[in-house]
């Protein structure tokens, strides 16, 4: 096959991805509120249409991120993880609570889409998530709540561990590597391909017969925070 050949086919296969994209996004919008529609236009625009498709949504990165804070605020998740927990905030004061919160990149339902655009060295997606951890003076807990910016599906969980039950407590990074190859120009003739990486960071509570995971974006202020409970957990383990 010649050099023709081969860019008609790649063009040819380039348009048939374009129209199941398309007819994904489309399926996706049916019934979705307005905000919810402009996040799957946000996710989709740049795989879908050529120089003459009307581009739906202009929202930018930063726009989408405020939605999300907007969201995060909205649903209160810190006194929702105590009433969800059944404790009152003077029963976990033995250290400062802290957030853990990430993009995901693997849906926890099994039909859901995750949608994910790389932006100037950093990825972001349809799905997040938050853990709070409390601590009492036996029992450390944790509330987690991962929610869906293109639907109103959301998945919580909430765990409770006497301290001297638990093993161990580790943070773990998964790096993957990504390519993402797009046909470009009016005629999508040309390919253009991008490589780039996602990373989750774990926070992995061990205990017995169980490990729960739970997602985080790196920071000292997050480590310092992990490495407190890990020195709580030491401390506790020891004195009972």
């Amino acid at each position: 096959m010649g050099l023709a050949g081969a860019a008609s086919n790649a063009a040819i296969g380039a348009a048939a991805e374009r129209a199941a994209l398309m007819a994904q996004k489309a399926a996706l919008k049916k019934g979705k509120s307005p905000e919810q529609q402009k996040v799957i236009d946000f996710f989709y625009d740049d795989s879908t249409g050529g120089c003459l498709s009307k581009k739906s949504s202009k929202m930018t990165v930063a726009e989408y991120k405020n939605m999300l804070q907007s969201k995060m605020q909205s649903m209160n998740l810190y006194q929702r993880g105590l009433a969800r927990l059944g404790l009152d905030e003077s029963q976990v004061r033995e250290v400062s609570p802290f957030m853990l919160h990430s993009f995901i990149f693997a849906s926890e339902g099994k039909d859901d889409i995750v949608r994910y655009k790389y932006n100037e060295n950093e990825v972001i997606s349809s799905q997040y998530s938050i853990t709070w951890v409390f601590f009492s003076t036996m029992q450390m807990f944790t509330y987690t709540m991962i929610f869906d910016m293109m639907s109103d599906n959301t998945w919580e969980t909430t765990h409770e561990y006497f301290y001297t039950d638990i093993c161990s407590i580790t943070t773990e990074a998964d790096t993957k590597e990504r390519i993402k190859s797009e046909m470009a120009g009016c005629l999508k003739k040309k390919e253009n391909i991008t490589r780039y990486h996602t990373v989750e960071n774990y926070f992995t509570i061990r205990v017995a017969n169980d490990a729960h995971k739970m997602y985080f974006t790196n920071s000292q202020q997050i480590q310092n925070s992990i490495n407190g409970a890990k020195q709580l957990i030491r401390d506790k383990k020891y004195s009972m």
